[in-house]
């Protein structure tokens, strides 16, 4: 299963105008195509159920502090891409942090932004017979 766009805003501000680009655009690997031949995945049936929580934030804080988001679905997690700068703290984005499994801070293309990028896991991953997430 390839993974499913839920949701995507791009605020018209010069310092994120290239920050969220379309998929075609970025090197794919291996992550992008879904399932895994090595790979097995168990449902967390109330990870499942929370999923829609973990998204509802992500677009509400999107929305309220008009930051560039990218939410999408992949068959074992929902990945939040989300463009900030440090100007409103991260006390606005701590909750949605707080419910991330996995988070990556990685430096925008304007040299003085960040992005988020979340994982939420609905699946543990297990690969080799080991889990390996969430």
């Amino acid at each position: 299963m390839k993974e499913k766009l839920v949701y995507k805003m791009k605020y018209p501000h010069s310092d994120f105008q290239n920050q969220i680009t379309d998929d075609s655009e970025k090197p794919q690997t291996s992550s992008y195509f879904g399932i895994q031949a090595n790979e097995h995945y168990v449902i967390i049936p109330e990870r499942d159920l929370k999923s829609d929580d973990f998204i509802n934030e992500a677009i509400s804080i999107s929305k309220l502090y008009r930051m560039n988001i990218r939410i999408v679905r992949y068959y074992e997690k929902i990945r939040v891409h989300l463009a900030f700068d440090f100007s409103n703290g991260l006390k606005s984005i701590s909750r949605l942090f707080d419910m991330a499994d996995r988070i990556s801070i990685i430096k925008d293309e304007s040299d003085r932004d960040v992005a988020a990028i979340l994982d939420f896991y609905t699946h543990v991953v297990i690969k080799n017979g080991i889990s390996i997430a969430p």
